[in-house]
């Protein structure tokens, strides 16, 4: 009856071994499906990491390359407008010249005392 009882003791003991060591397997199980999909998770991320770098690199490439874009079409505008400037100025001076009438280049040249060729205007004697 002592060893019966030691037996049934022991084997009450061992099935609480065994239950204990059968909730450890199952909560490393768990811990490990954790671990392989905290895993996963992270190399997703680290593929949209390197993808999100390389798509900030082109980018900054295509910035670049738009800011030398800007820059020369900055300078070809303003080498228009000072062109478009100087026709302005050009356009304004011939105007100018256009409408001065011939009379007054007569009057102007007369009152000079120019002769021909730029000489200068003699009187005749009088005796």
């Amino acid at each position: 009856e002592v060893l019966q009882h030691d037996r049934d003791k022991e084997r009450r003991e061992n099935e609480a071994l065994r239950q204990a060591l059968d909730e450890k397997r199952r909560e490393q199980a768990s811990i490990t499906q954790q671990k392989a999909q905290l895993q996963r998770e992270f190399d997703r991320q680290q593929r949209q990491k390197t993808e999100l770098e390389q798509q900030v690199g082109h980018n900054e490439a295509i910035l670049q390359a738009n800011n030398r874009r800007v820059q020369e079409l900055e300078q070809r505008l303003a080498a228009s407008t000072a062109a478009t400037e100087r026709i302005k100025q050009m356009l304004q001076r011939s105007e100018e010249v256009r409408n001065i009438p011939s009379c007054d280049i007569h009057v102007t040249e007369s009152k000079l005392g120019k002769g021909s060729y730029g000489a200068p205007q003699t009187r005749p004697h009088t005796a």
